[in-house]
C-alpha cells in the first residue's frame, strides 16, 4: 500500500543493511537521554504503532534487542518513537531499534534529531499516538 507522507513528520533512523548511514560517536548523555525517553511512560509516551512482531536488526540478525533499565525491559523493534521536533509542530518519526543502531552500529542520526532528544524534557506532556493520530486524520 501507499505509505502517508505527513509533511510535519521526519524520518530518521530507517536503516538497512544495502544502504550506507552517517556513522560517528553519539554522547553518552544523548544515548541516556533516548533510553529514558523510551522507559518513561504517563504524560510522556513517544511509543507510536506498538505492533505484535518484532522487527530484528539488519545489520547484526538480533531477534530479542531488549533495553533494560530499574529491572525493567523493552523490546525494541515493534514500535516507532515520536519525538517533538525543536520546530513548533514537526516531529521526527524513527523504529525503536534506532537505540540499537546508535549503540551497536554506531549509527549516528542528524543533528536536529540529537538536539530534540536532549531538549524533551521528561515532564513534558506528550502522548505520540494522539500526535499521529491527529495528523493522520488531517490527510
Amino acid at each position: 500500500g501507499n505509505r502517508l507522507e505527513l509533511p510535519e513528520v521526519m524520518n530518521v533512523g530507517w536503516l538497512d543493511k544495502s544502504h550506507p548511514y552517517n556513522r560517528a560517536d553519539v554522547s553518552e548523555k544523548m544515548l541516556t537521554q533516548l533510553k529514558n525517553l523510551i522507559f518513561s511512560s504517563g504524560d510522556l509516551d513517544i511509543h507510536v504503532n506498538l505492533t505484535r512482531g518484532i522487527h530484528q536488526c539488519d545489520f547484526c540478525g538480533e531477534m530479542d534487542v531488549v533495553l533494560e533499565q530499574n529491572g525493567k525491559r523493552k523490546w525494541l523493534g515493534s514500535d516507532e518513537l515520536w519525538i517533538p521536533s525543536l520546530k513548533e509542530g514537526e516531529y521526527f518519526a524513527s523504529p525503536s531499534l534506532i537505540y540499537h543502531y546508535i549503540y551497536n552500529h554506531a549509527y549516528c542520526p542528524p543533528s536536529d534529531y540529537i538536539v530534540s532528544v536532549l531538549a524533551l524534557d521528561l515532564e513534558t506532556k506528550f502522548n505520540g499516538q494522539e500526535v499521529y493520530n491527529r495528523l493522520v486524520g488531517k490527510y
